[in-house]
């Protein structure tokens, strides 16, 4: 069995707060994570500067000198580093890092400009590629476009729509295993045996399922777990 990588994705819940980033990052660490993902985003690449989220996103957001300084210790901390690629900041990032970096995220939403696929293919580190809204002909393409060998098809389910009255946004229906399909991730795996494939879930964890599905998982020949 190939070593199992294990990405904690941050996401957004350090709110803005370096100090708590670094302390999340020990404790990912601690419970057994060998590598972290963070989201470096500029907020005016996401929404204008009239969007009511506007404000919120800048309070939460760090510039490159912050997230230099916040790279340099998580890699200190033993912990392998994955970027979200979402625009011309978080391009930078890795530039700027890239000695550090260990491999990016190339969400759906980024999959049709073109341009950041070609500042892509210049990087050297590993390329996680979220595939579950696109289709096999899109992966081709995508894959053909990046010219890469060391790609991971990231397969994932996140429990939309969302109840957006309620703080939280929790799901409109209960998550029952079904739902997963895990029967996209043969298909992926059969289709893309040159590829490895990867699992990005978002289940709480005190839900038994964020242990028993990604166990499953394993012997289906998943090798990266991305964990919410």
């Amino acid at each position: 069995m190939k070593n199992i990588n294990i990405i904690a994705e941050l996401a957004c819940i350090h709110e803005g707060d370096k100090k708590y980033i670094i302390d999340l990052a020990k404790e990912c660490k601690k419970n057994g994570a060998n590598s972290i993902k963070f989201q470096c985003f500029d907020p005016e690449e996401v929404v204008d500067k009239n969007h009511p989220d506007y404000k919120y996103l800048k309070s939460i957001s760090f510039n490159r000198a912050e997230w230099k300084s916040i790279i340099d210790k998580v890699k200190k901390i033993g912990l392998n580093i994955y970027i979200d690629i979402s625009g011309e900041f978080s391009i930078s990032i890795v530039e700027e890092n890239k000695k550090k970096i260990s491999g990016i995220k190339l969400n759906s939403s980024e999959t049709n400009n073109l341009e950041i696929i070609e500042k892509v293919k210049k990087f050297d580190c590993k390329i996680l590629l979220a595939c579950s809204g696109l289709t096999i002909v899109e992966i081709i393409t995508i894959s053909e476009l990046l010219n890469k060998d060391n790609i991971t098809l990231m397969y994932g389910y996140q429990s939309f729509p969302k109840n957006f009255e309620l703080k939280g946004g929790p799901p409109l229906k209960p998550f029952m295993p079904e739902d997963l399909e895990f029967w996209r991730l043969d298909n992926l795996r059969n289709t893309f045996p040159d590829f490895e494939i990867g699992l990005s879930d978002h289940f709480q964890g005190s839900d038994q399922l964020a242990i028993d599905l990604p166990v499953y998982a394993t012997f289906m020949g998943v090798t990266t777990f991305e964990k919410h």
